[in-house]
């Protein structure tokens, strides 16, 4: 359904923030969620079907996310121009606006985007703007300039797919290889004559451990001949 697609791809494309406040952990995300499903059924529901060609855009910016749908309002007016909190429900599209309140998605009477503004804390972090063609919804983002204290979900989320990725690897090595890996995330570089000191193996055993970890992509050559040398090509997962 394009509705519960459309509330996936706002949250997956948006970021949760938290803070420690007393003996509570308060979360903050980009957008409430009940703003954001109350904006897309408005769109659903009243935008015009009648513009060949027009379709529904959800657009997500560093500071901001803009829910677009075809047409103005139903009556003419600019919704910049009134006040929401004195517009007359006027369905352009009743069949559908029953079936999504048959569906419990929204209230047969009143207005949705009284409710959008009131999912904020403070109310200016959301506007509405139209057109003879087309209507905006602009929510700004929650979680800007939250302070240091503020931990972002997906950094949190590299953070642990750093450590399984490290993991996979480690696991697919040699005892050898490992010493040599776990050697460069100490040290920049590492030669022939070093990782036969570091392991014990003669030169032709080494080369053998030095092509099998550049086939499982964990290090490559620099140079060539005497002045040949092997670095970490994940230096960012095994650093």
């Amino acid at each position: 359904m394009l509705l519960k697609e459309g509330i996936s791809f706002v949250k997956n494309n948006s970021q949760k923030a938290w803070k420690i406040q007393g003996a509570k952990r308060i979360e903050f995300i980009d957008y409430p969620e009940d703003a954001v499903r109350e904006a897309l059924v408005n769109a659903l529901v009243h935008r015009d079907y009648n513009i060949i060609g027009s379709e529904i855009h959800i657009d997500i910016y560093d500071d901001r996310l803009e829910i677009v749908s075809p047409g103005g309002m139903y009556d003419g007016k600019n919704i910049q121009e009134v006040d929401i909190n004195r517009i007359a429900s006027i369905r352009r599209n009743p069949i559908l606006a029953d079936i999504f309140n048959r569906l419990d998605y929204m209230e047969r009477r009143g207005s949705g985007l009284k409710r959008i503004k009131e999912s904020f804390d403070d109310e200016s972090w959301v506007e509405f703007f139209s057109n003879q063609s087309n209507f905006f919804v602009v929510m700004k983002k929650q979680t800007v300039d939250k302070g240091d204290d503020f931990d972002d979900e997906r950094k949190r989320a590299d953070n642990e797919r750093i450590v399984s990725e490290y993991e996979r690897i480690m696991s697919e090595l040699s005892p050898n290889e490992k010493l040599i890996v776990e050697y460069l995330m100490k040290n920049e570089k590492i030669v022939n004559k070093e990782a036969s000191s570091l392991t014990g193996l003669s030169p032709a055993q080494v080369r053998r451990v030095f092509v099998s970890l550049q086939e499982k992509q964990v290090i490559e050559a620099v140079g060539k001949s005497r002045a040949r040398h092997y670095q970490l090509t994940k230096s960012e997962i095994l650093k």
